[in-house]
């Protein structure tokens, strides 16, 4: 049975959703408590007001059923959430401690778990503001209360009267309740803690990519002028060399190698162009395989690759992004510079994710790779930043990305990318 919504809260708000959910628990425990000590007094024939108790245990359900409604939809959780639920809880311990001697109740320890769980997930002003209440609903009880005088009285064969035994039975809750409420939260917030350090680390990822686009827009700029100069020049040698054919041909593979960088260019402006618009346009997972297959053999025609692919379905739509491509092509072009050879590549889709396996049979090292992830570096086979700049877009599509030593020879790169990520840009 699900008691509460199965929808993951957000990282900002995840552990003020399971301290709630902990305080509920904690709560019901309590009323338990309470309910089979008000049932093994009555059993000791102990006279109690029955009808003030149930009002107070009645008030205690109704504060959890809205705790569990609160819960079941999932909204407007914050500091002030947490906060008035133990104010609450206070209120109510006070109306029932009011009708069963006040401050000379063995359990008025209770008011101890409020503090405690306010004290490791609340703010300093909160906090004090909770013990301020508490310490003034204490005081009001010293004052203000039914005096049971049977508390002290003893039963059967103990030597301890029944205030000691109360006392003794609430030593034992409250340490149960901070040994495995109150640990948890506070394990709650040191997870939230790690949320917040990823999350400034995902920050320092962005802001080192925007740097990276910044300068190499800046290159694309500058790069179009000279390249423009290289083409005009190679033009004007066609005229010159127009006897010389070994040189024609040079010539053709050189004016063929600025076309390609101009297009290239063109491509990263246009892509730029396409972020800052927000373009997104959808294209068959089959089609963006091939189109960034062909352009990677255009560039690697020494190089043969041998390709296999797998697909569920060849026509899921999913968005087009260049950047992505891009990834793909940098893990090819690593495998291509280890192992000139040959490179092997394969495909794989599911229902759930898009598996990529890239194998060289060069002699590269997974561990320096893996390593290579975390710290833009250069080298000089090209196996430090492009491997840097993977690793952060497949981190956009929370995919996983690693390498492994082949057991006969080379390096196996392996990626998963979730589907749903690919499908909805707006979920990367």
């Amino acid at each position: 049975m699900k008691f509460f919504s199965q929808n993951k809260p957000t990282s900002a708000r995840g552990a003020l959703f399971e301290n709630l959910k902990r305080i509920f628990l904690l709560r019901a425990v309590i009323i338990v408590f309470l309910i089979l000590s008000l049932i093994s007094l009555r059993y000791l024939n102990i006279p109690l007001p029955i009808h003030s108790i149930l009002f107070a245990l009645i008030l205690m359900v109704l504060l959890n059923g809205w705790t569990y409604l609160k819960l079941k939809t999932g909204k407007s959780f914050s500091d002030k959430t947490i906060l008035s639920q133990l104010i609450l809880d206070v209120g109510v311990l006070t109306i029932m401690f009011f009708f069963i001697g006040g401050y000379g109740n063995p359990f008025i320890w209770m008011y101890l778990i409020p503090i405690t769980i306010g004290a490791v997930s609340l703010k300093k002003f909160y906090i004090w503001l909770l013990t301020s209440i508490s310490f003034l609903s204490y005081t009001t009880l010293i004052f203000y209360n039914r005096p049971i005088s049977h508390l002290h009285m003893h039963e059967f064969e103990f030597a301890y009267d029944i205030h000691s035994l109360g006392m003794w039975l609430g030593f034992i809750v409250s340490a149960a309740v901070i040994t495995i409420f109150v640990s948890r939260i506070g394990q709650n917030l040191r997870d939230q803690d790690k949320i917040m350090a990823n999350a400034r680390e995902k920050v320092l990822e962005s802001e080192r990519m925007l740097a990276l686009g910044a300068v190499s827009t800046s290159t694309a700029h500058e790069l179009g002028t000279p390249l423009s100069t290289m083409a005009v020049i190679a033009k004007d040698f066609e005229h010159f060399l127009a006897k010389d054919k070994k040189a024609l041909q040079k010539l053709s593979i050189l004016t063929s190698q600025i076309r390609r960088c101009k297009e290239i260019l063109a491509r990263l402006s246009s892509a730029s162009q396409d972020i800052h618009q927000k373009k997104m346009t959808k294209i068959t997972i089959d089609q963006f395989i091939s189109e960034m297959i062909d352009r990677w053999r255009d560039t690697r025609l020494s190089t043969q690759l041998s390709f296999k692919k797998t697909y569920l379905n060849k026509n899921l739509k999913i968005i087009y992004d260049r950047a992505l491509s891009q990834a793909i092509q940098n893990l090819l072009d690593n495998a291509a510079n280890t192992s000139e050879d040959k490179v092997e590549f394969s495909i794989e889709t599911n229902k759930k994710y898009l598996s990529l396996i890239i194998r060289d049979y060069g002699n590269g090292n997974a561990v320096y790779l893996n390593q290579s992830m975390y710290q833009p570096q250069t080298s000089a086979k090209g196996m430090g930043l492009g491997v840097y700049l993977s690793k952060t877009i497949f981190d956009l599509y929370e995919g996983s990305f690693e390498f492994n030593a082949h057991p006969n020879q080379g390096t196996i790169a392996t990626v998963k990318i979730p589907i749903e990520r690919l499908i909805d840009a707006k979920k990367s």
